[in-house]
């Protein structure tokens, strides 16, 4: 291994500066995020995210820690050791695997965000916890979305809860960040059919529609839902039936049945 700095003290600058990055305006300052959790790191290096700085703790460092730690050969990439206070600052959660890592954001812009053909698309707007939109990238990666775009956000694909909830999906997953109109324009541009989850009179259950070929589930925030513009603008208003109290589900558990009835037709029709 290439020789480490080490870092014993909390006051030491760059821990102040690594702990910052846990707080969305320090990561935009920086242009930097921090990824813990081995699943999630390999997954980001796989997909070509650039390693900037690497820490790690000897007597937390697991032996998956260890492969990471042994793997990164640039030699650009800092490496520093710390004692346990000192790696206990730096992490969001208790981790087991004793290393973080340091990584350089890669957003794509939505004029590079790439379709492919009869895609299928998860649009997002405005979902507030960070957590829900960890689960929601999750689900689009298990059910087989294509690309999602985050519409009116104000969490960033980076935050801590994002890539844990996400289990590294927001690594490798197409993803672009745009306003509502935007959203809209690009998918009416590529015949791209919104079909939006709305509560209202007007909406129709979402086991009875068609799904063409292409397709976008639109799902909104917790609170408010989606906004008025989407009701003139989506193709298709769906909704969930609901047999109890409630009159929604949990935004991730919405999108959980939406996307896998998508799924599910879409393979239906592959294996006809």
């Amino acid at each position: 291994m290439r020789n480490k700095i080490q870092i014993s003290s909390l006051q030491n600058p760059q821990i102040k500066k690594v702990s910052n990055l846990r707080e969305r305006k320090w990561r935009k300052k920086y242009g930097e995020f921090l990824v813990e959790g081995t699943r999630e790191q390999e997954k980001a290096i796989a997909f070509g995210f650039q390693v900037l700085e690497l820490y790690f703790c000897p007597s937390f460092l697991s032996d998956k820690g260890e492969e990471i730690l042994n793997s990164i050969k640039d030699p650009k990439v800092s490496i520093y050791e710390l004692t346990e206070p000192c790696f206990n600052k730096i992490v969001v959660r208790q981790s087991l695997d004793g290393i973080v890592l340091v990584m350089k954001p890669k957003l794509k812009a939505l004029e590079d965000f790439p379709v492919k053909q009869n895609p299928f698309l998860l649009l997002i707007e405005s979902v507030e916890k960070p957590g829900n939109l960890g689960a929601l990238l999750r689900t689009a990666d298990g059910s087989g979305v294509d690309g999602v775009l985050v519409l009116e956000s104000q969490i960033d694909l980076y935050n801590p809860n994002v890539i844990r909830s996400s289990l590294g999906c927001c690594f490798s997953l197409p993803i672009a960040m745009c306003s509502r109109e935007e959203a809209y324009a690009f998918c009416k541009e590529r015949k791209i059919a919104i079909h939006a989850a709305v509560l209202s009179n007007a909406s129709v259950y979402y086991d009875t529609v068609n799904y063409p070929s292409s397709t976008a589930i639109l799902l909104g925030s917790e609170d408010k839902g989606l906004d008025p513009y989407w009701v003139s603008h989506a193709n298709h208003l769906i909704s969930i039936p609901m047999h109890g109290e409630a009159d929604s589900l949990n935004v991730s558990a919405a999108g959980a049945v939406l996307l896998y009835e998508v799924s599910r037709r879409r393979h239906q029709v592959a294996d006809a």
